[in-house]
């Protein structure tokens, strides 16, 4: 660890140099720039919401203190008179314990992402949010994650209620909370590390765009029920249509979520379940046989807790999610077992020293069924007949500007895809894979 603390100091000290001595400020990004308000208004640390960001995104993302355009005809408008756009600008740098083999350890990437942001308010009930995004590894943009909403509040059962319809294209983006698949811990990793092989749908393998799309309902009932009911189907991106793409979902794909929320003094709890599934045509990876699919079925717990210290404030987030398999292609063609099954756990917590430091712990567990047709040898990125992957996860961010975040992130493992040692039948242990990451991210 020492010879990989040494070759990142310099560039952490630039990244700190550059920024320390700047003045405090208030942000400029998109939401910023349509509402008037601070981005600590909406954030802890981004994209961690405060409870005033949750309602934000429960309404729709429509409040705004730009002027605008109105008209009261029969077609109604009430437009901001400026669009709302921001620009982020990511640079990274990644070193893991062991090299990879005919690698440099330090990938600088520069930048490792830019993402165009267009979101906020189209109308009085119409909001958005939506992004732009290149990334290095692949060197191309590409439509990242985007939410539009339609919402509206009001009595139900002499309770309040805020409701919405919300067309999206990832499982649980449309989520107001912080535990689950798009906005849980960690929100960034590097992306040229080793990381384990295998997530649960619930835990990352529909989170990106470009896989499905969908349109679902939700409402938030007393400020305390929550429901949300979304129905995806496969929408694969660079794929003709009808969509015949191998590993594309087929049929429907039915998300739902419920949680309870309530203040306890000053503190803050949040309790929910979810569950989603899904089939595969030929399996995720398109390789499996002709005529049949992988059916996965994901249930899942979670829970936020916020307790105030001082000025200052503790985070605490958990999710467990347990997946089960049903393999008909996959082991048709012998590429894995009839049936397996896959269970995640994530704890994380973060002590925000306001109003420029925060300090996060995490700990991740994958275990899973034995399938050694599935989980193959290779090497760095294969397995040992396992999926099991656990260990810690301990980041600093330091924020010299609200619209300026440094992080530097520490990924200890335990055991990488299925053991501790030799993992990939290569003589690689997990141990190998421990990955120091520097990111600096500029809003604008």
């Amino acid at each position: 660890m020492s010879r990989v603390l040494r070759a990142s100091v310099g560039t952490l000290l630039a990244f700190l140099v550059l920024n320390i001595g700047l003045p405090s400020a208030y942000a400029v990004p998109v939401f910023a720039r349509q509402t008037g308000l601070p981005c600590q208004s909406c954030h802890t640390v981004a994209p961690e919401l405060t409870p005033f960001g949750r309602d934000f995104k429960l309404r729709g993302f429509v409040l705004s203190a730009l002027p605008k355009i109105e008209s009261k005809t029969s077609t109604p408008l009430s437009l901001n008179r400026m669009p709302a756009f921001a620009l982020e600008v990511d640079l990274a740098d990644s070193f893991t314990q062991t090299s990879q083999p005919g690698t440099q350890n330090g990938n600088v990437q520069f930048p490792s992402k830019l993402k165009l942001f267009a979101a906020g308010a189209l109308g009085d009930n119409v909001g958005m949010f939506s992004y732009l995004e290149y990334t290095q590894p692949d060197d191309h943009f590409s439509i990242d994650l985007t939410d539009i909403r339609v919402v509206g509040s009001g009595e139900i059962a002499g309770k309040d209620a805020i409701y919405g319809l919300t067309i999206n294209n990832a499982p649980t983006l449309e989520d107001p909370w912080n535990t689950l698949n798009v906005w849980s811990f960690p929100h960034v990793h590097s992306e040229v590390a080793p990381t384990p092989a295998t997530a649960a749908l619930l835990g990352g393998t529909l989170a990106d765009s470009g896989l499905v799309a969908g349109v679902g309902g939700y409402i938030l009932w007393d400020n305390h029920w929550y429901a949300d009911v979304t129905l995806y189907r496969s929408a694969p991106t660079g794929a003709a249509q009808p969509i015949v793409k191998p590993g594309a979902t087929e049929g429907l794909v039915p998300y739902a979520r419920f949680a309870w929320q309530s203040t306890l003094g000053p503190d803050y709890l949040e309790l929910g379940a979810s569950a989603i599934q899904a089939k595969f045509i030929q399996g995720i990876s398109g390789a499996g046989a002709g005529g049949l699919d992988d059916r996965y079925r994901d249930i899942s717990a979670d829970a936020q807790f916020e307790h105030p210290v001082g000025d200052n404030l503790l985070t605490l987030h958990a999710a467990y999610i347990r997946e089960q398999q049903t393999l008909d292609s996959s082991s048709a063609a012998s590429l894995s077992n009839p049936a397996d099954s896959l269970n995640t756990l994530r704890a994380d917590g973060t002590f925000l020293l306001r109003p420029f430091t925060a300090f996060s712990l995490a700990y991740f567990s994958t275990t899973g069924s034995r399938d050694p047709q599935l989980y193959t040898a290779a090497p760095i990125t294969g397995s040992a007949g396992k999926p099991d992957s656990d260990g810690w996860i301990l980041q600093v961010d330091f924020l010299p500007l609200q619209n300026i975040q440094l992080i530097v992130q520490y990924t200890l493992y335990d055991k990488f895809n299925g053991t501790r040692n030799n993992y990939d039948s290569a003589g690689r242990s997990a141990a190998d894979n421990d990955t120091l990451f520097l990111l600096a991210m500029f809003d604008f």
